[in-house]
């Protein structure tokens, strides 16, 4: 059914079981995992290559603490769900996390996103929120995991 699955993270607690989620899905079709986080750098982004298991998108002025903490982040995951079974890549992204939603699962050739529900409720939801967004503009389908 799904072969490509993307889910964003941003490390937070909530963002982990959204990632769980997908990860046994991933595993349970063996299907691969791309696994996105998103840094809205001052300059535009551009896309570079893949090595190994993890894709880079590179531009602006990167504050390198916070770039080697979102790629460090990401690689012990890809190799924490490798562990696991499943197949991933990490993807960091520059720009809005819908974008970079949108953007991964464009080039992964992905049928399901994965995103959780925190900032479905409230004023946030009033002016848009990353869940609320990816859902009305993905073209393919989209799972919306319940993190509280």
């Amino acid at each position: 059914m799904y072969t490509s699955i993307v889910v964003g993270t941003d490390g937070s607690a909530t963002a982990t079981r959204a990632v769980q989620r997908a990860a046994a899905i991933a595993a349970g079709l063996g299907a691969h995992l791309h696994v996105v986080t998103a840094h809205r750098p001052a300059g535009a982004g551009v896309i570079a290559g893949a090595e190994g298991a993890f894709a880079g998108v590179h531009g602006g002025e990167w504050d390198a603490e916070l770039r080697t903490g979102l790629v460090g982040m990401l690689e012990a995951l890809v190799t924490e769900l490798a562990a696991g079974g499943v197949k991933a890549t990490g993807h960091v992204i520059d720009g809005h996390p819908v974008t970079a939603l949108l953007e991964a699962a464009k080039s992964a050739h992905a049928e399901l996103i994965v995103v959780g529900n925190k900032g479905m409720k409230g004023a946030r939801r009033v002016l848009g929120s990353v869940p609320n967004d990816v859902a009305h503009k993905a073209s393919c389908d989209v799972l919306i995991v319940s993190t509280t």
